[in-house]
Formats: C-alpha cells, sequence, structure tokens
C-alpha cells in the first residue's frame, strides 16, 4: 500500500499576493510565527486545492551558503495525506536550486517527522553562525528546540 490518497490534487508553489494570507492562516491555525513573505531572503511555498485554497507551507530562510528551514505547517483537515513530506520536498528541491548546500531547523513537536526525511540532530555548536543569528535561533524559539541538519549539495 502506497499510503493515503490525497482527497485532491495539490498544486505547490511560491506564495504569491493571492495566497499570502492564506499561509498565514495555516500557520496561525498550527499555532507558528507568521512569515515575512516580502523578504527576498525567503522563499515561501504554498500548497493549494484546485479551488486556491491554501492548505499548506513551507519556507527557507537563506544564510550564506545554508539555509533555515521553517514554517511547514498543514491544516488540521489535511494532515496524514503526506503533504508535510511534499511541501519539504519541494522547499528542499528550491533550496537545492539556489546554491544551498544544508538546511537547518528547530522544532519542539516535529523531531520523528523530520527525522523520517533524513534530518539528523545537531549541536547547536555545530550550527554555522549565520544561521545561528536567525531570529529562529536567537530569540523566537526556546533553547529546548531541537536543531536539526540535512545536507542537500555535497561540499568540498
Amino acid at each position: 500500500m502506497v499510503g493515503p490518497r490525497m482527497e485532491s490534487i495539490i498544486n505547490i508553489t511560491c506564495v504569491t499576493p493571492g495566497t499570502e494570507s492564506g499561509v498565514q492562516a495555516v500557520l496561525t491555525a498550527s499555532k507558528l510565527m507568521a512569515v515575512n513573505t516580502a523578504d527576498s531572503a525567503t522563499a515561501t511555498l504554498a500548497a493549494t486545492t484546485p479551488e486556491g485554497d491554501v492548505v499548506g507551507c513551507a519556507a527557507v530562510e537563506r544564510y550564506g551558503e545554508n539555509g533555515l528551514l521553517r514554517s511547514v505547517a498543514v491544516l488540521p483537515a489535511n494532515r496524514g495525506q503526506h503533504l508535510g513530506h511534499y511541501l519539504v520536498a519541494a522547499a528542499e528541491a528550491e533550496a537545492a536550486e539556489d546554491g544551498i548546500a544544508s538546511l537547518y531547523l528547530l522544532t519542539e513537536t516535529a523531531e520523528a517527522f523530520f527525522a523520517a526525511l533524513g534530518y539528523e540532530n545537531v549541536d547547536r555548536a555545530d550550527v554555522p553562525k549565520e544561521v545561528l543569528a536567525s531570529d529562529q535561533f536567537a530569540k523566537l524559539c526556546p533553547s529546548s528546540a531541537v536543531a536539526m541538519r540535512r545536507h542537500l549539495i555535497e561540499t568540498t
């Protein structure tokens, strides 16, 4: 068995002015912080239904050759259909295409989810200083949040 089928076809694209409020609504429903979709250093993706309803999102903030994966969220009614996996894969592809070698993240509740996708726990001392200086690491997430990393591009 491949897994549960999605109720409808979901489209994952970069956020647009028409999907921005939907992304913020998904984040609010998931009890996550808003993302600045106007920031040129942040690539935000929206998962939409054929009707145009936003049901999920993910964002990558660029810090040199590294990135911060954040704001991965799916509306409760759309969970259990692997949409989170698709959003992370799309964010990783976007990041790798943009030359980002490694993605870092912080999580309080989804460590197993990200580990299943190839992310490994990492000590904060091993996180690049540019990523550590991000609002997520420096101000917004508690020190109890787990830091994780996934290499996208092998560097020499």
